[in-house]
């Protein structure tokens, strides 16, 4: 059963890139089993979503998790979209990223930006949603530009293996 380990609060908008990126810490060691991403426009293409490790804050080229999902399974109801893989242990304290990836210009996620008013929620972005990882994004995978006032909205989904 998958339950989140952590979520964020639904902001403003943001346009998958080539690849677009969420650093995460986890406070304690646990099987992770996918995750929860809240999309406002679905494309037309595939999105696919990896767990990667990270050096100096960035994520590297290993992969320890991929899973995608079509774009007729993607909700932008406002309800959240799960995309699986098969459970990976991830180690607390240290630091990983959700890379996203699609070579559709039109998908995009939900953002938290600090700053901005969440239309959602009916409410402005006062603080950073989530402290302690940041937003990226790259056209490369290997030149990527930090976005301090920003975070992906998502849930990590913890894996029970019983």
């Amino acid at each position: 059963m998958a339950k989140p380990v952590w979520n964020t609060q639904a902001g403003s908008l943001g346009t998958i890139q080539e690849r677009t990126t969420q650093t995460f810490t986890l406070s304690e060691s646990r099987h992770i089993g996918g995750v929860e991403l809240w999309f406002s426009e679905a494309g037309s293409k595939r999105v696919v979503a990896q767990i990667r490790e990270t050096n100096v804050g960035l994520p590297n080229q290993t992969v320890l998790a991929e899973g995608d999902i079509q774009p007729t399974q993607i909700n932008t109801n406002g309800s959240p979209t799960k995309i699986t893989w098969q459970p990976v242990w991830l180690e607390a304290g240290r630091e990983y990223a959700i890379v996203l990836m699609t070579d559709d210009a039109d998908a995009s996620v939900r953002i938290a930006e600090l700053g901005k008013y969440d239309a959602v929620h009916r409410r402005w972005v006062t603080s950073q949603a989530y402290q302690v990882g940041v937003l990226l994004s790259s056209s490369n995978a290997s030149t990527w530009t930090p976005h301090q006032e920003k975070d992906l909205t998502f849930s990590i989904l913890s894996k029970s293996l019983q």
